[in-house]
């Protein structure tokens, strides 16, 4: 039996309805956790769920481990989160039947933008739990994680204003785990992330070399490398910024957003051949070329234009630089189909 759990608070009526009707269709149960939930807000909720509706009490703070208790409590054998201005994109596909064929573990579904994953669907009951924080996550102490394809999610854009705000929200929460915890590395991955949303681009190039340094997942180490590059190469600093990006590489070489900045930064630099040679390796990794068969699916930190066109884009410009003509249309004529491909994809 499959469940969803959602925390109901803070939201209009209509948002919830909506969050609701992305996974009522293949839900046995839509949990609400009350956290002050209106009347409005339940009508709206018990007229797309029905009979699916179970309301639990409030736990008093934002626990999903809790949420999760609650299910299991109530028969279910997974349980997939939904927070209210989330959206479960499913479409033509059999979400239990993939369930059934993964068996267990938490798994990885992508946002719908393919920049980052989340944890999103969870064999009751809990083996490993929630760490609670800025950017909780469940690490995987006891069970596997899996990637799962064909779903995703995605959430409700936020104005630049509520960004700064929930970045300046979570930056003490962030400081002060980074403090406690100075050898966790996603502490220091989601510290630089948000001092680079508030322009704080110096502390931020220090979270990332801190967090790249200290070698833990492979592709947090590799993209804190990417993330440091690019405020690198923003400042100028274009050396230090090519030497980050091949450092990141010795950390996952299948990162083609690494390879594509360091021919970005070879283009700058006066060395258009070599950013032929960078932009043709950016390209072996890239989407369209790399992914099909990789070994191991990445599964979050993405910079989208870095693994799509932009190899493309670059080696165009490259040929154009060396005044290689023929080779410059070639590169061209490769990006426009992959970008006509893109568009009919979408």
């Amino acid at each position: 039996m499959l469940a969803t759990i959602t925390f109901a608070h803070h939201s209009s009526a209509a948002i919830i309805g909506d969050a609701m009707r992305s996974v009522v269709d293949w839900a046995d149960m839509c949990v609400v956790v009350d956290r002050g939930t209106t009347e409005e807000m339940f009508n709206e909720i018990r007229s797309i769920v029905g009979d699916k509706l179970r309301v639990v009490a409030d736990p008093g703070d934002l626990d999903r481990n809790y949420g999760m208790d609650q299910a299991e409590a109530l028969g279910a054998t997974w349980a997939c989160t939904l927070d209210p201005d989330e959206r479960m994109h499913c479409e033509g596909v059999n979400v239990k039947e993939k369930l059934e064929k993964i068996g267990y573990g938490t798994v990885l579904v992508p946002h719908i933008n393919g920049h980052y994953s989340k944890e999103r669907f969870f064999r009751l009951p809990l083996v490993d739990r929630f760490v609670h924080g800025p950017h909780e996550c469940v690490p995987p102490v006891n069970q596997r994680q899996v990637y799962m394809t064909g779903v995703a999610f995605d959430e409700l854009i936020k104005s630049p204003e509520e960004i700064k705000r929930k970045s300046e929200g979570i930056l003490p929460g962030l400081v002060k785990l980074a403090q406690d915890e100075p050898g966790c590395p996603r502490w220091w991955y989601y510290l630089g992330d948000t001092l680079s949303i508030l322009e704080r681009y110096e502390e931020a190039l220090t979270a990332f070399q801190k967090c790249a340094d200290l070698r833990g997942w492979d592709e947090e180490s590799a993209f804190s490398c990417f993330r440091a590059a690019c405020i690198l190469m923003h400042y100028g600093r274009n050396t230090e910024a090519m030497d980050t990006c091949c450092a990141g590489l010795s950390r996952h070489p299948g990162l083609a957003e690494l390879a594509w900045l360091a021919g970005e930064i070879a283009l700058a630099t006066g060395w258009p051949d070599k950013a032929v040679y960078w932009a043709r390796i950016a390209l072996a990794n890239s989407i369209e070329n790399g992914e099909a068969h990789f070994v191991k699916p990445r599964i979050g930190f993405r910079h989208h234009y870095g693994i799509t066109v932009g190899p493309y884009d670059l080696m165009a410009k490259a040929y154009k630089a060396l005044g290689m003509t023929a080779e410059q249309d070639a590169a061209q004529s490769l990006m426009d189909r992959y970008r006509k491909k893109e568009v009919d994809h979408a």
